[in-house]
């Protein structure tokens, strides 16, 4: 009979590449090649734009567009603002009014700054944040400071091409002085757009897609528990216990800043998608919103908007189950499971006011362990950083890599998605049976 190793399973020979499941292979390289088409669409328009204007005068400010105007990608339904569709269906593109104003000034932010694209009333400054005519190509765009005397803000961007008129009238979120921002005025205004509208509730239909998501969800579960010790390995203390205490605790600790991180990523590829990509943009449109309306999520009961992350559980449950799970993995996955709605549950709390909140959550968010109101709010006001929403630990690598790797490239993260949610099986798969690693964790058997 095999000795246990620390996974709790008995040991075996250290697997080769070989030996990775055929199943659990042929799934990582079905969602891999899946997300490539992102990756070619993106560069399809991106060559289509350039080709468009090949040989213009204005062939670089318009290649350049996104780094000329300020807040280019922020207006939450449209990844583009010289044209009027994101994907383009014929050989010419369908010009917006800002593209006439942006051509003839060759992108001069200065110039374009005053004047009013879509004959709306208000100029394209201050529709896209920037009322003072303050910002500039040249500026550090890393981090959103109010103390720059950049843009005036990030929030309730409208579009300067067309008029909006579902968008409250961005006159009520300009500075009353250019010279200076009074930042408590800002701060006032701020928050009277991160709590507005916080009832009545709205009732949301029964999604039958998620509803059976949920219930797979709890047939893996309840298989685990029932046939292979789950029970036993949650709470180690039990006679039939395989793994022992600190294993135990050690994987939590490990989903969870595992699940805060995800969270985070899952968050960056939303909030830039295309809507129009079929699937991933009807997700892409709920978080995009999110960024207009923010009381929205808790004007619609806990389960509605919970049941969002249904939607990921039977990716997770055919990965986990078509690598043959260990139990350290089963356990991994478990509490993984157990955060992912920790974490859309801890993003609602943190768009409630304190007065809506009980004791024990405001006790959580104090301590740090889940998403405070300050922290989220300082997504809200940059929109480019801080992405995590079950604790914001996970922003300490998340930020430097969205640093490194723009969240504009959301087809390049979808990439890095996909090998992140793989990882935890793949390294359960090749290290579960080593005994370098044994020796390495033998305190914690």
């Amino acid at each position: 009979m095999f000795a246990h190793s620390l996974w709790g399973d008995p040991v075996k020979p250290c697997r080769g590449m070989a030996e990775v499941p055929r199943g659990f292979a042929a799934f990582f390289l079905l969602l891999f090649v899946g997300v490539l088409p992102l990756v070619v669409e993106r560069r399809y328009r991106d060559w289509s734009i350039q080709a468009f204007f090949a040989g213009e005068d204005f062939h670089d400010s318009v290649v350049r567009r996104a780094e000329l105007v300020p807040n280019y990608s922020h207006v939450w339904w449209s990844q583009e603002l010289l044209f009027l569709r994101d994907y383009f269906s014929s050989p010419r593109l369908l010009l917006a009014k800002t593209c006439k104003d942006f051509v003839k000034n060759q992108g001069n932010w200065s110039q374009l700054c005053s004047i009013d694209s879509d004959g709306d009333g208000l100029s394209n400054g201050e529709e896209l944040g920037d009322p003072c005519c303050q910002w500039s190509a040249n500026s550090d765009r890393a981090t959103f400071r109010l103390t720059k005397l950049q843009e005036y803000r990030r929030w309730k961007i409208t579009h300067p091409g067309r008029v909006d008129k579902t968008s409250a009238p961005a006159k009520q979120t300009q500075p009353e002085f250019c010279d200076s921002y009074d930042a408590a005025a800002y701060e006032g205004q701020f928050h009277e757009f991160y709590f507005d509208r916080a009832d009545p509730p709205e009732d949301t239909p029964v999604v039958v897609v998620k509803v059976l998501a949920g219930l797979s969800m709890f047939a893996v579960i309840g298989k685990w528990a029932w046939y292979d010790g789950l029970l036993s390995d949650v709470f180690p203390v039990l006679p039939s216990a395989a793994l022992s205490w600190r294993t135990s605790t050690l994987v939590f600790l490990a989903s969870f800043a595992y699940m805060d991180i995800s969270s985070g990523m899952v968050h960056l590829i939303l909030d830039y998608a295309p809507q129009f990509i079929p699937g991933l943009g009807s997700l892409a449109r709920g978080f995009q919103y999110h960024h207009d309306d923010p009381m929205g999520i808790i004007r619609i009961s806990w389960y509605a908007y919970v049941s969002h992350i249904h939607l990921l559980i039977p990716i997770v449950s055919a990965m986990s189950l078509l690598s043959k799970p260990s139990r350290v993995q089963r356990l991994f996955w478990s509490w993984s499971l157990f955060f992912a709605h920790a974490f859309q549950t801890a993003h609602r709390w943190a768009h409630m006011t304190e007065e809506m909140l009980s004791w024990p959550v405001r006790l959580l968010q104090s301590s740090g362990i889940i998403l405070t109101h300050e922290r989220h709010m300082n997504h809200h006001q940059d929109l480019e950083k801080q992405f995590t929403i079950l604790s914001g630990m996970g922003d300490v690598f998340l930020d430097w890599a969205s640093s490194v790797l723009p969240a504009s490239n959301y087809d390049l993260w979808c990439v890095l998605g996909v090998l992140w949610f793989f990882m935890p099986s793949y390294l359960d798969l090749h290290f579960r049976d080593l005994v370098l690693l044994k020796v390495f964790f033998k305190y914690f058997y």
